[in-house]
């Protein structure tokens, strides 16, 4: 993908031409990756904390364990992404590529995003609890700025490492760290670029909520392939 500096709406129209003929391949295996996810997150909320400490342990060791499997199977499906869009074969098969190859890079860089997701939110899910006991407006203040704050500051970080499983696929030789200054380094004065290649999603995205969610199933299959082509993009004119 050669071509100069896209801009986000050939991205886009790259990606849904990418997508003619695959969707209902791509939809499938989409569905199985949420499916998966949504799995393993009702058995970490069955084990949601109480007054026991050992179920707080419990808790606590389960949303690691499922933060770090879905690392692994996002990185599977980032790899059917990058295969759709290379022109190279895909199947339902590679959402588990992440369990038989690289799998320690993947556990780093899954982490990694874990760590990162909990520093950032911390101080809300304090103020959060807080507020459920007092119910005072003073708490609900300081969770609704933790909250924004948080956002902001993750959302910040995660732009920089944006292209990270990308980056994985593509160089299996480099070191995790090497992957995050790549990854930082692509990003550099094309954050923006990315907030509106999703924003500019917002309207389609608001009619497959109307759609009782049936048009998302079409939609998200889209914005990742347009972020993959963002990805190609930006790599090969580095």
């Amino acid at each position: 993908m050669n071509d100069g500096i896209m801009k986000n709406s050939e991205l886009k129209a790259r990606a849904r031409g990418l997508l003619l003929g695959k969707y209902g391949r791509i939809i499938f295996i989409h569905l199985a990756f949420l499916l998966l996810l949504m799995y393993m997150n009702e058995l970490t909320f069955q084990a949601k904390p109480n007054a026991s400490t050992m179920r707080l342990i419990l808790y606590i060791i389960l949303s690691i364990i499922v933060s770090l499997l879905a690392g692994v199977f996002r990185y599977g499906l980032t790899r059917c992404y990058m295969n759709l869009c290379c022109g190279m074969n895909f199947s339902f098969k590679d959402l588990f590529h992440g369990f038989r190859n690289d799998s320690v890079r993947i556990l780093k860089i899954s982490a990694l995003f874990a760590v990162l997701e909990t520093v950032c939110y911390m101080p809300a899910s304090y103020f959060l609890s807080a507020y459920s006991m007092d119910r005072s407006a003073t708490t609900f203040f300081f969770a609704c700025l933790s909250i924004t704050l948080g956002t902001i500051a993750y959302v910040g970080i995660m732009l920089k490492l944006a292209l990270c499983y990308y980056l994985l696929l593509d160089f299996p030789d480099k070191k995790v760290t090497e992957i995050i200054k790549m990854s930082a380094y692509l990003m550099k004065g094309n954050g923006l670029k990315l907030i509106y290649l999703y924003a500019g999603f917002i309207p389609i995205f608001s009619l497959g909520i109307l759609s009782a969610g049936l048009g998302l199933l079409w939609l998200i299959p889209y914005m990742e392939a347009s972020l993959t082509c963002f990805y190609l993009n930006r790599v090969s004119n580095a």
